[in-house]
Order: structure tokens, then C-alpha cells, then sequence
């Protein structure tokens, strides 16, 4: 263009050309577009323009005719495909503060369901006459430029590519760490740089503004086959259920409350079985799988029986002991199980104001299993030392533990290996927030306990010792 500070060219214009590429022809590489000027001419009285004139190259244009170059009035574009929004059903039933949030996962991937149409937005995607492809498949295109692509057409999950012609969609194909002019020899943009210079600099993303600036515009759609029949409770209602994935058979895992006495939870071979019975329902379901597919689980039985100082037991279960007690009395009988602690605490004798025992040496000797025995006889051994009343059934809650959160990791390869179990809950009664740890689960679980975990119970196999709890709140 002509230097914008000279006059010896008579008129100068300084322009900018808006084009929607939607309207071209198709998309392509290397398009060619000329920009040209035109002078209307000389108007004589009656308002007739005359001697017009048009631009055209010469050699005040430094440029060549295929654009290259400083000056010139030839231009060369791509003009391609790029999907600015996906749209799935788990999108469409979000509210709208927190469908950004939740509508991909951590990794930026799309949740669709094997059976329904994903709805895909963005530039130059097609027409009703000019399709889309997604592989050898034509899809449909609205009056909108929204394109449909059924879920059914993908044969697995994973990155999704749309075809005009022979261009593809650029999403899965720039550079997600591009970022133009901050780039130099001392600059640029990778994964180790932090969070605020890729949300500030890198350019081919695709943040969701909420909780991750850092989401990049790739396009890939986890596809979910769902049955609506896949986890049925043995009566009742189903009621707390956590979905796993099996690291080893990438087979859906489940554990939950199923019916009003039983607790069912995955093995290797099956999704869930029928785990444990008890005489009441249960709650406080936690549910894991470690690196080499083994389950573990927790669930509280509520049954009670204050006469007899009876209370349900907060147990830990691992698949590869197998299943538990598979009649009513099952929470109690504890097999194939550890037995974590009590919906119940006793009361401290002697005192005006009723206190558990969270504030007594013999509490402490409770949970370190210096006293390990069945809450029953328990109780029984604080009466004969004067510290409880023995009449008093002290403090009995069926919503004493809340939150149960267990994860478990593998150490070593092989036959070698050894599993650790961590889990964190909150203790209602004692006002405690407490983290649990057991260092390595036995592999066979043995009815005396005496080697079903080196720290996560003690040798009676009912509770978990001193070295593997703490309290991570005070008490009361």
C-alpha cells in the first residue's frame, strides 16, 4: 500500500477488509484473494462520472502476484475448519453456572453417551449441500452451520476429526503451546511453564473460565455406553453408589447400598456381587480400585441393639479376601473383613456433664488396641474398672461417620508387590476429622486377624492401631 504519510499520490486510504469465509466457495489452501482500488472518475455538471481508473500491479508494488513480499495487492489465505463448541446431552441438562465447569473432564475431554447426537459448532464446517465428513460418513449440517454427529459413528472414544474435502478441522492439529510474539530465544510456552503464562500467552485453547484456563481446543469425546438396568439393589432402593474404572479389564466397577440389608461391591470378574448382610441398612460407602485391579471398599452396618450394647461395625473389605458375611449377621461375624470402629462410644463415669471417652487414657487404649475385644465385652472391662456406668449405653449414632474417602496404591512389581490403603472420614461424635493408613494389606485375609494388615488393625483383626491413625482435628 501506498506510505500513509505521503501525499504525492494525491488521496490515501487506509482499509481493512472483514471477510466472513463462510461465503467463499468451499475451503481450501493457499485461496488467492486481490485487493484492487477503483477511482470513480470526473463528474461533469449532470453528475456523469468519466475517465475512471482501477489499480493494477506495477512497479511501485514490491510484492509478487502469488502475495508474496512487503506491497502488494495479492493475497493468499487458508481457509479451513475449526470447531469452536461441542455440545453433548450431559451439556444441555447442566445449570448454566456450572455447565463450563463440568461438561469436559479434567483433561478437556467431551462426555457423550453411546446413543445420542453431539451437536458441533465452529468456522467453515459445511452446508447442507457442501457435508461434512466424519470418516466415510456425511453428516448432517442446519441452517445454523451446526453439524450432527452421531455417537453411534464412533467406533471407540478419542480425538474427533471433521473432513471438507481433504482439509481437516485444525483443532487437533495446531500447536496448543503456540503463542506468538512472546515467543523468542529466551521465551516460549511449554509444559513446564506455569499456569498463569499458558492462560496469558498460549493462544490454541479452549478454557472453560471456571476452574481450568488451561483446557487447549482439542476435540476428543469419551464415549459412554450406559444401562439403565446395569446396577439393581436386591430390594428397595439403591442408595449411595460410587462408579469406578478398572485399571486392568477397563470394566465399570460399582459399590453401593443395596436394598435394606445389604452392601454389593465389584471383584476382578464382576461389576458388583452381593458383599455383605447385616440386619439393618448400611451407609458410609467408599469404593477404590488399586493399580492392579484389586477392590477395596468400606460400608458401616446401622444395625443396633442398646440392651445388649450392640452397635454396627464400620468395616474395610478388599476383593481379594473375597466376600463377606452373606447373612444377617455378617456386619458383626466381620469375615473377610476388618472392622474399623463402632456407630457407638461408652460415656466416662464420675463426671456432672456426660463426656465420651475421646478425653480418657482408656479411650486411647480403645483405639491403640491395648483393649482389643467386641464392644459387649469392652464395655463390660470399663465397667469393672469404674469408668463407665455399666448401664449407660452411651453415645449411639447411626450418622457418627460422614465422608469416607479411600484410595490405594501398589509398591513394587509382581510378586513383590504390596498394597497400601489410605482412607479419611469424619468422626461426628468424637468432632474429628481422622486419616487412616494401613502400610500393606495381607493378601489372605485370616480369621485371628493376625496378618491381615502390618498396621491397619491390630492381631485380634478388629480395629487399626496406634501407628496407623491420626487425628487430624482436635476433640471436644
Amino acid at each position: 500500500m501506498i506510505p500513509y504519510f505521503t501525499q504525492e499520490y494525491g488521496h490515501v486510504v487506509k482499509w481493512v477488509v472483514y471477510a466472513d469465509t463462510e461465503t467463499l466457495v468451499g475451503v481450501g489452501l493457499d485461496i488467492g484473494v486481490d485487493a484492487s482500488a477503483t477511482d470513480r472518475g470526473s463528474p461533469d455538471s449532470s453528475g456523469t462520472y468519466s475517465d475512471s481508473k482501477s489499480s493494477e500491479s506495477s512497479s511501485a508494488q514490491t510484492g509478487g502476484n502469488d502475495g508474496s513480499g512487503d506491497r502488494t495487492s495479492h493475497y493468499r489465505i487458508d481457509v479451513v475448519p475449526y470447531i469452536t463448541e461441542v455440545t453433548t446431552s450431559l451439556t444441555s441438562k447442566l445449570k448454566s453456572s456450572i455447565k463450563s465447569a463440568y461438561s469436559r473432564t479434567s483433561l478437556g475431554h467431551y462426555i457423550a453417551r453411546s446413543d445420542e447426537n453431539i451437536s458441533i459448532k465452529g468456522f467453515n464446517l459445511g452446508t447442507s449441500s457442501i457435508k461434512p465428513k466424519y470418516g466415510s460418513d456425511a453428516l448432517n449440517v442446519d441452517a445454523n452451520g451446526t453439524v450432527t454427529l452421531p455417537a453411534s459413528k464412533m467406533s471407540t472414544s478419542g480425538p474427533v476429526v471433521l473432513t471438507l474435502g481433504t482439509i481437516k478441522t485444525l483443532n487437533n492439529l495446531n500447536d496448543n503451546d503456540a503463542c506468538g510474539s512472546y515467543r523468542t530465544q529466551t521465551t516460549s510456552i511449554s509444559e513446564e511453564s506455569s499456569y498463569a503464562d499458558k492462560a496469558a500467552y498460549a493462544y490454541n485453547r479452549m478454557p472453560n473460565r471456571t476452574s481450568n484456563n488451561l483446557l487447549t481446543d482439542d476435540v476428543v469425546i469419551d464415549v459412554w455406553q450406559f444401562d439403565s438396568d446395569a446396577a439393581k439393589p436386591r430390594s428397595g432402593e439403591l442408595r449411595e453408589p460410587i462408579m469406578r474404572i478398572n485399571p486392568v479389564t477397563g470394566q465399570v466397577g460399582l459399590a453401593f447400598v443395596s436394598g435394606p440389608a445389604n452392601i454389593s461391591m465389584a471383584d476382578e470378574n464382576n461389576s458388583y456381587i452381593k458383599w455383605q448382610e447385616n440386619y439393618a441398612t448400611y451407609s458410609n460407602i467408599s469404593f477404590a480400585y488399586d493399580a492392579l485391579g484389586k477392590a477395596h471398599a468400606t460400608a458401616t452396618g446401622l444395625d443396633t441393639n442398646p440392651k445388649d450394647k450392640h452397635a454396627g461395625r464400620f468395616s474395610y473389605f478388599y476383593s481379594k479376601w473375597g466376600q463377606s458375611g452373606l447373612d444377617s449377621t455378617g456386619n458383626y461375624t466381620g469375615t473377610n473383613a476388618l472392622r474399623l470402629e463402632s456407630i457407638s462410644v461408652p460415656y466416662i463415669k464420675g463426671t456432672t456433664t456426660k463426656r465420651t471417652l475421646s478425653n480418657n487414657d482408656i479411650y486411647q487404649m480403645y483405639l491403640n488396641n491395648e483393649i482389643a475385644c467386641e464392644e459387649e465385652t469392652f464395655y463390660t472391662i470399663l465397667a469393672n474398672k469404674n469408668l463407665i456406668d455399666s448401664t449407660s449405653n452411651g453415645v449411639l449414632t447411626e450418622t457418627r461417620f460422614n465422608s469416607p474417602s479411600l484410595a490405594a496404591t501398589v509398591h513394587g512389581t509382581g510378586d513383590a508387590a504390596t498394597t497400601s490403603v489410605y482412607l479419611a472420614y469424619y468422626d461426628s461424635i468424637q468432632k474429628q476429622i481422622r486419616f487412616r493408613y494401613n502400610s500393606e494389606v495381607a493378601a489372605v485375609w485370616n480369621a485371628d486377624g493376625s496378618s491381615n494388615g502390618n498396621d491397619f488393625a491390630d492381631n485380634t483383626g478388629y480395629f487399626w492401631n496406634k501407628t496407623g491413625i491420626q487425628s487430624i482435628s482436635g476433640t471436644n
